[in-house]
C-alpha cells in the first residue's frame, strides 16, 4: 500500500488542479509515508519516480517495520529522512521535528533578528546580518560600525581626511586653498581675484595661497591691515615745497610763498616779486638793499636746507617701504 499512497500523492495530490504550487515556484512538495510492515508493491520504482518529480519522500515506520524498506523509500540523506517509533500513539513526538523542518520561522521577515544594518536569510529558519556599504560587523554579529577610512590611508586626499557619518568620507582642504573638481586635490586660492579679500585700496597675492592689503600712494594702511587713511603730506615734509606747504584734505597738497614772494613754475620753489624789490629800492636804497641782500642769503640758506630734507625724507620713505614689505 505504501507504493499507492505514492503514486497516490503524484497523480491527484501534487497537481496544480489540487492546489500545488507550480514547477517553477521554488516550495517544496514534501510526503510523509507511514508504514508498519513490509510493502508488497513495487515501492522502489513508485518512490524513485516520485523523488525524480521533485518531491521529498519522508519514511516513518511502525513497530516492526522492514528497515530496508524505509530506506527505498525515503530521499537522501537517509539519516534525516528515516524514522522509527514504537506505536502510533508516539508518532505525534516528530511533530516538531517536521515543523522546524517544514514551517521554519523566517526571522528576517518577521522583524525579529536584531540586525542593526541588514538581515539575509540562510533557510531552515536560520539568518545572518551584514553591513551597509562602508561599515563592519561588530563581534556581537548583530551591530555595526562605520570603517574609518581616512585611516586606511587609501582616501587619496592631498590635504585633509574627513569621516561621515555615513561610513563614507570627504576631502577638504588647508586654509587658503580650494578642493578641485575631481574632490581629491586642493588649488592656492586667488582672494584678490575672487574679491573676497576685505582690501579697500589694493590686494597682492602671496605664495603662500594668502593675501596682504597695500594702499594707494598719499596713504597709510591702518591696524586692521585692511583699511587706509590719508597721509598728512605737510606733516610728513616730504612735500618739497621752498616755503609753505598747505594741505589739501585728500592725500594731496599744494606749495604756497611768503609775502613779498611768488611761486615757481615747478610748483614749489619761490622767487622774490620785483614790483617789491623796486619799492623798497625807491623807499631807502641803503635799507632796502641791506634787506635784499639779507633776503637773498636766507633764501640761499632756505634751499639748501629744503635739499638735504628732501634727501633725509627720501632714505626715511625708502627704509618705511622695506619695512612694510617684508
Amino acid at each position: 500500500m505504501s507504493g499507492l499512497a505514492i503514486q497516490t500523492a503524484m497523480e491527484e495530490v501534487f497537481t496544480v488542479e489540487a492546489g500545488a504550487r507550480g514547477s517553477n515556484s521554488n516550495i517544496p512538495k514534501v510526503a510523509i509515508i507511514v508504514t508498519d510492515g513490509r510493502p508488497q508493491d513495487q515501492v522502489n520504482e513508485v518512490a524513485a519516480r516520485a523523488r525524480a518529480s521533485g518531491i521529498e519522500l519522508y519514511a516513518v515506520g511502525v513497530d516492526r517495520v522492514d528497515m530496508e524498506s524505509l530506506k527505498m523509500i525515503a530521499s537522501e540523506p537517509l539519516e534525516e529522512h528515516v524514522f522509527y517509533v514504537e506505536t502510533y500513539g508516539v508518532i505525534e513526538k516528530l511533530s516538531s521535528r517536521f515543523q522546524e523542518t517544514f514551517c521554519a520561522v523566517d526571522a528576517c521577515m518577521l522583524g525579529t533578528h536584531q540586525c542593526q544594518h541588514v538581515c539575509v536569510s540562510d533557510g531552515d529558519g536560520k539568518h545572518h546580518c551584514e553591513c551597509s556599504q562602508g561599515y563592519s560587523l561588530n563581534a556581537d554579529k548583530k551591530t555595526c560600525s562605520a570603517i574609518d577610512k581616512c585611516a586606511l590611508n587609501t582616501h587619496g586626499c592631498e590635504h585633509k581626511c574627513v569621516n561621515d557619518r555615513t561610513g563614507s568620507y570627504h576631502c577638504e582642504c588647508y586654509e587658503g586653498y580650494t578642493l578641485n573638481e575631481d574632490r581629491k586635490t586642493c588649488s592656492a586660492q586667488d582672494p584678490c581675484a575672487s574679491g573676497t579679500h576685505g582690501c579697500q585700496h589694493v590686494c597682492v597675492n602671496d605664495r603662500a595661497g594668502s593675501h596682504l592689503c597695500e594702499c594707494y600712494e598719499g596713504y597709510a594702511l591702518n591696524e586692521d591691515n585692511k583699511t587706509c587713511s590719508v597721509r598728512d603730506q605737510c606733516a610728513l615734509g616730504s612735500h618739497g615745497c621752498q616755503q609753505i606747504c598747505v594741505s589739501d584734505g585728500a592725500a594731496s597738497y599744494h606749495c604756497d610763498c611768503d609775502t613779498g614772494f611768488t611761486l615757481n613754475q615747478d610748483g614749489k620753489t619761490c622767487s622774490v616779486i620785483e614790483e617789491a624789490r623796486r619799492l623798497i629800492s625807491t623807499e631807502d636804497a641803503c635799507g632796502c638793499e641791506a634787506t635784499l641782500a639779507f633776503q637773498d642769503k636766507v633764501s640761499s640758506y632756505l634751499q639748501r636746507l629744503n635739499t638735504k630734507i628732501d634727501d633725509i625724507l627720501e632714505k626715511l620713505q625708502a627704509n618705511e617701504y622695506g619695512q612694510i614689505h617684508r
